[in-house]
């Protein structure tokens, strides 16, 4: 069997791995040597550039430059705040301004292509940059490669969302074997295969991500995920930014935020800065002819920069504690006995502390270079494949499930809950109750533990109307893989379906 490509698409970088058939892997480098390919595409009057070219070329061609891709695709317009929309220098537009039939309230990018206006969807922008990760693999390996295992971000949760990665993934000429979220491949990097409840904390660009993965029988199951959009290193970048622009102003008088070209040469420097202070206790930015010909020269220490951003460090957790203290899945602290830490905030020292601090009992985890963790969980997963299967085959029996994270009810007399699907139930699910019913009903679908009413909260109430006379009804429950219910209320004497209704 040919070698397998593993791919990963990040929303500021992406990597591409290969599992060779005896089972061997390793990341594969880029054309300029890197094993991380940024996440850029950049249109220009002559052709389209992916990757290192487009993130070089980025200050001199901003306005036609994409990153951020599946934020962009996860996404609606609507969910963006202004600032978060002016990290794009490209104009992001809605859907529905180019098609008034849009049912959606989707984005779109429109960009400067061969002299003439263009747009582009962020569909069509993760296909273009998925076979140019594909073509780079085959030139470096001299192979053509066709089949693989691609890592699916974490907040893919809805259905539409996931069909349509996939769906991507296929129009850029690769067959997915199989498609693994991105915690599950955090736990496999790690070899976690024991029974254990681990948390991954996932310190992105763009977002910092929180999920509780539950490990039992050799089964990966994602209970439940947190994302907060608001957070990640760009955040942190900004602030060095206001820092290096303040003390550039001090001595020059000059406000670089009123040149586009100075801020673009500053946030490559600021990011320079973050990565460098993980490592080092101080860094010296340096930026020639910042703003009219002047040279910017400011060191700052990591103690600096912890108290710049201590507030948004902090604010980091705020997922982690949101997903632990959600009333409906009643976890401390000290029954999670693994905390995987990746992305490429991971390497900062004071969030690695106060995550160790959240989480005294368990087992930290975090790799020297924290955002290959997912790559490589997803490279020894396909090797594990090749070496116990013989072949990788759409047949094998995936390793990662999903789980109802609340036990679903029914009312019934007297105020008590009786479940239907219970907590930690693998989905998709099915569950089908038959009920007696002699005129028209309320149906009450409430979420939670509680064997009562009064403890849980209450979905959503159904109407079953036109019964005439007693007669016995199927009442049928399914949650699909991301969660999304549909209830349909079938009469046991027609066959025909009374009624039907969805909680997303």
């Amino acid at each position: 069997m040919p070698p397998v490509l593993v791919l990963k698409v990040g929303n500021f970088n992406s990597y591409s791995g290969i599992v060779k058939e005896e089972g061997t892997y390793k990341i594969i480098e880029n054309s300029f040597g890197e094993r991380s390919t940024p996440s850029y595409i950049a249109f220009t009057e002559y052709q389209v550039e992916v990757g290192s070219l487009a993130k070089q070329n980025y200050i001199s061609n901003p306005s036609n430059t994409v990153f951020g891709f599946n934020r962009l695709l996860s996404n609606k317009i609507s969910d963006f705040s202004p600032s978060e929309l002016k990290r794009w220098q490209c104009r992001i537009c809605r859907n529905k301004d180019f098609d008034e039939n849009a049912i959606e309230d989707g984005t779109l990018v429109e960009v400067t292509y061969l002299t003439e206006k263009k747009i582009f969807s962020p569909s069509e922008l993760i296909t273009i940059f998925l076979k140019e990760l594909k073509l780079t693999a085959e030139t470096s390996l001299s192979l053509k490669l066709s089949k693989a295992i691609v890592v699916m971000p974490s907040y893919f949760v809805e259905d539409t969302q996931q069909k349509l990665f996939e769906e991507i993934v296929k129009n850029s000429g690769i067959t997915a074997l199989r498609f693994i979220k991105e915690p599950v491949s955090a736990c496999l990097a790690f070899d976690l295969v024991e029974d254990a409840l681990v948390i991954v904390l996932d310190y992105g660009a763009l977002g910092v991500t929180c999920s509780l993965v539950r490990i039992s029988c050799g089964l990966y199951t994602l209970v439940k995920t947190e994302v907060d959009n608001s957070l990640g290193t760009a955040i942190l970048t900004a602030r060095l930014m206001q820092f290096f622009a303040s003390q550039f102003f001090k001595s020059t008088k000059l406000n670089i935020s009123e040149n586009l070209k100075a801020v673009l040469k500053l946030r490559a420097e600021c990011e320079r800065a973050l990565i460098a202070l993980t490592r080092a206790k101080t860094y010296t930015a340096s930026v020639e002819a910042l703003m009219e010909g002047i040279d910017l020269n400011c060191t700052i220490d990591r103690g600096t920069f912890e108290q710049l951003c201590k507030t948004q460090l902090e604010d980091g957790l705020k997922p982690l504690r949101s997903l632990l203290t959600n009333s409906e899945i009643p976890l401390g602290p000290q029954e999670v006995t693994h905390v995987v830490f990746t992305g490429g905030g991971a390497n900062i020292p004071l969030l690695q502390e106060l995550l160790k601090q959240e989480f005294e009992s368990a087992r930290f985890l975090c790799g020297s270079n924290p955002e290959e963790t997912v790559v490589i969980g997803g490279l020894k997963e396909a090797s594990l494949l090749l070496k116990f299967k013989g072949s990788l085959n759409l047949e094998v029996q995936p390793t990662e499930v999903y789980a109802l994270s609340h036990t679903l009810s029914l009312e019934i007399s007297g105020g008590r809950c009786y479940p239907i699907l219970k907590r930690m139930t693998p989905l998709p699910a099915h569950q089908k109750v038959v009920h007696r019913i002699a005129c028209d009903v309320l149906l009450k679908v409430y979420e939670g533990e509680c064997s009562t009413v009064e403890g849980n909260k209450l979905l959503k109430e159904i109407p079953v109307m036109g019964i005439n006379s007693e007669q016995m009804v199927s009442i049928n429950f399914h949650c699909s893989q991301s969660g999304v219910l549909r209830i349909a209320v079938e009469s046991s004497v027609s066959g025909m379906q009374i009624c039907e209704a969805y909680i997303p």
